[in-house]
């Protein structure tokens, strides 16, 4: 966890990088609309306790940035995980509104043309002395495993789970979990997204209230494609 002054010291460095050249970005609707005529959604996800997720994604209504805010006394505790690149970083700073954040972004060059430019929050970060930290977990072989097996065991995984979309027919973010009834596997869609996954035959998919608890499950079979929410979020078209 970075220390209070390092985290005062991103704070300026967020403020402070565009001067007097800041950015003419309005806040309305859900939708960020930069200077250069740039347009990103910027979508609050669901919100439990003092914890709010918010999710930036392009014109193609793809998610590039999900931003986890912690409120801890005076502080926020932020988590930013960059998803279309599987890079992320934590921080803890002084409680500031969520478009600061995001105009650094776009200031800064790290969202460029509706994508995420991988140099440039590299670079962000190393003048910000931020730890850029890898999200994407590559299955590896386990010792005394082949090539070949490893290969079977794949098509055998493949074999038992079915690849489908949920979509999201309400106009409210919901959300979902898939998997057995333990699992911590989660995902929270906007109102009108799609999510294209994959889950194991005779596991779930789940609607989950705001307490967590399934209002609404369905068994999942080879033959699914879709799984459709309902208008009122409480069940399965």
């Amino acid at each position: 966890m970075k220390s209070f002054s390092t985290s005062i010291l991103f704070l300026f460095f967020v403020v402070s990088s565009y001067g007097q050249e800041q950015l003419n970005i309005t806040w309305t609707n859900d939708t960020v609309y930069s200077s250069n005529h740039t347009a990103l959604f910027l979508c609050r996800g669901q919100t439990k306790g003092t914890k709010s997720l918010y999710i930036v994604r392009n014109l193609d209504k793809k998610s590039l940035i999900a931003m986890m805010f912690e409120e801890q006394d005076t502080v926020l505790k932020t988590s930013v995980n960059f998803i279309s690149v599987g890079l992320k970083f934590n921080v803890l700073f002084p409680k500031i509104k969520t478009i600061v954040l995001l105009e650094s972004f776009v200031k800064n060059k790290i969202i460029v043309d509706g994508a995420i430019d991988t140099s440039s929050l590299q670079a962000y970060c190393k003048e910000r002395d931020l730890q850029l930290q890898n999200t994407i977990v590559k299955r590896t072989r386990r010792p005394g495993e082949s090539d070949s097996l490893m290969k079977a065991n794949l098509a055998k995984m493949l074999a038992n789970s079915a690849e489908f979309t949920v979509v999201n027919k309400t106009n409210k973010p919901v959300s979902v979990q898939i998997g057995k009834p333990s699992s911590n596997r989660t995902q929270i869609l906007n109102a009108g997204e799609n999510y294209k996954t994959r889950g194991m035959i005779d596991e779930t998919v789940c609607i989950l209230d705001k307490q967590s608890q399934p209002v609404g499950c369905r068994i999942i079979k080879k033959t699914d494609k879709e799984f459709v929410i309902n208008k009122s979020g409480t069940g399965f078209e």
